[in-house]
């Protein structure tokens, strides 16, 4: 009984300090009146599976037999350390580095990745962003 009487005052204190709380912190709150910054970025991001210096690892892959007739590697899981470039060419211009992973994410005949990767520029507008 002893027990359930300190639950219900815990959940009545509870109750009565959210409103407190969320009022002051919503009444707090700035008005933000900026338009919308728009920025087009345009580069090539360069993924290496495979060479001398491959910038793309496999790191986990389902525990399934794939064998030669699966469409994609469904499952499988890389990690990218890829160069960002200002053209296609291998030897254009480096602009920053994009750093994460992804997971092939389709079962069937269409390739489908799901991509968690940070940009950070060297050069132009946002350089410095890796930092």
């Amino acid at each position: 009984m002893k027990r359930a009487m300190i639950l219900v005052l815990a959940l009545t204190l509870s109750v009565v300090t959210i409103p407190v709380r969320s009022k002051y912190y919503s009444e707090s709150l700035e008005e933000f009146d900026e338009k919308e910054k728009v920025s087009h970025l345009h580069f090539y991001l360069f993924d290496l599976l495979s060479g001398d210096k491959p910038n793309t690892v496999e790191v986990a892959r389902p525990n399934i037999s794939v064998g030669p007739k699966s469409p994609t590697p469904f499952g499988h899981v890389y990690v990218i350390d890829d160069d960002l470039r200002d053209g296609p060419d291998a030897n254009s211009t480096l602009v920053g580095n994009a750093q994460g992973f992804y997971v092939s994410s389709s079962q069937d005949h269409k390739l489908t990745l799901v991509v968690y990767a940070d940009f950070g520029f060297i050069t132009g507008k946002f350089n410095g962003s890796l930092s």
